[in-house]
């Protein structure tokens, strides 16, 4: 489970606590603080999804919220025989922050190059079973940009939980655990 920017493991620890109670082995990323130097993660998540498939003798299920979800789904391209799902939720599948209530944090040519970035990284298809959650009432993240349309396959899943809401949100866990069962 991979928080999103500027959170920690613990933002997500009351899902991961409900995953548990329904048996599900869920388990915190351990990446730290998630900052915005999303490339920079990208092999660590690979290593914390080999380290656990590794231990459990099985493929992993990674559930990412906002900026986690898009470490999530590089994950899934990068490594598919490690990942057997992903689940994301307020995640900018399109354009990274240039559709986000952080977009002003980046320079117009940085923006550019993130676009670019992700273009060239959708030219390989993530081939492994997607729910995009989204929600019309997000408020820092366009609901248009967390609308998986690259992905063969994704379920585009509409909640009406605000982003900031969406990690405790029922509607969230509900098709989160359910997605999980039918992945498992």
């Amino acid at each position: 489970m991979i928080t999103g920017f500027g959170g920690t493991d613990g933002s997500l620890f009351p899902l991961r606590l409900f995953l548990r109670r329904l048996g599900h082995d869920a388990r915190p990323a351990d990446v730290g603080r998630v900052g915005d130097d999303v490339e920079a993660l990208y092999p660590e998540i690979g290593r914390r999804c080999q380290a656990l498939a590794e231990q459990t003798g099985r493929s992993v299920a990674l559930v990412g919220w906002s900026i986690g979800g898009v470490l999530a789904r590089e994950a899934a391209r990068d490594h598919p025989r490690l990942v057997r799902r992903v689940i994301t939720f307020g995640t900018p599948v399109e354009g990274g922050p240039s559709y986000t209530a952080l977009a002003g944090r980046y320079s117009a040519a940085r923006l550019a190059q993130i676009r670019s970035r992700i273009a060239e990284r959708n030219q390989t298809p993530i081939t492994v079973p997607v729910t995009a959650i989204w929600s019309p009432n997000d408020g820092i993240v366009s609901p248009a940009a967390c609308v998986d349309r690259v992905t063969p396959g994704v379920e585009n899943l509409r909640v009406s939980s605000t982003h900031i809401g969406m990690g405790i949100d029922p509607d969230v866990w509900a098709a989160t655990a359910g997605r999980l069962a039918a992945g498992s």
